[in-house]
């Protein structure tokens, strides 16, 4: 599950096991009512449920520690497997550029992640060079293209970071304020 995207299909049929285990016991043979529905049971037991795993929602999650060992920065064996077939033109903190057309079913399971991987994650601005402008969440948590919908759609650089934004201003906003690039 960590490795490779479950079929929905393969997670519905290990659902199925588990809900007949669960309502009938060992004797499957027999079908009983359902008292409860299976979206209830997977919920935590703070919210009212079993606490029973979701096998979607986990496999997401572990698919998503790829993301977090892409993104960390942390050297492992893979890094530069990875960065040889998928990132070799662009920097690996940029988590939204295109994805070639040429993807291995490992890394196709990877990218069904990501969207549910940069949703909860929130970016530090420190120079403006690893941070998207429009597309990372360095606004109060949020997106600038989730924040300024039509004017992320006219913009041409939609993968710039701060840094390349403020530098393509024709005016810097706040060119009155002393420089602090000596503080770096």
């Amino acid at each position: 599950m960590s490795i490779y995207r479950l079929p929905s299909w393969v997670t519905k049929s290990i659902d199925k096991i588990r809900r007949d285990f669960l309502w009938s016991g060992p004797d499957n043979h027999q079908s009983k009512i359902r008292l409860v529905s299976w979206a209830r049971l997977c919920r935590s037991r703070e919210q009212g449920g079993w606490g029973i795993l979701n096998l979607q929602t986990f496999n997401t999650a572990l698919l998503g520690k790829w993301w977090w060992k892409i993104v960390s920065g942390s050297h492992w064996c893979g890094e530069n497997i990875l960065h040889a077939n998928y990132y070799s033109n662009f920097p690996m903190w940029n988590l939204f550029h295109t994805h070639g057309r040429r993807r291995s079913f490992f890394w196709n399971g990877v990218l069904h992640s990501l969207p549910a991987f940069r949703k909860n994650l929130s970016s530090q601005i420190r120079n403006g060079a690893n941070t998207l402008f429009w597309l990372d969440n360095w606004v109060e948590g949020r997106a600038s293209a989730d924040i300024w919908p039509q004017l992320f759609q006219v913009a041409l650089y939609k993968e710039d970071s701060i840094r390349d934004f403020m530098s393509r201003l024709p005016m810097a906003p706040l060119s009155n304020l002393p420089d602090w690039s000596m503080l770096y």
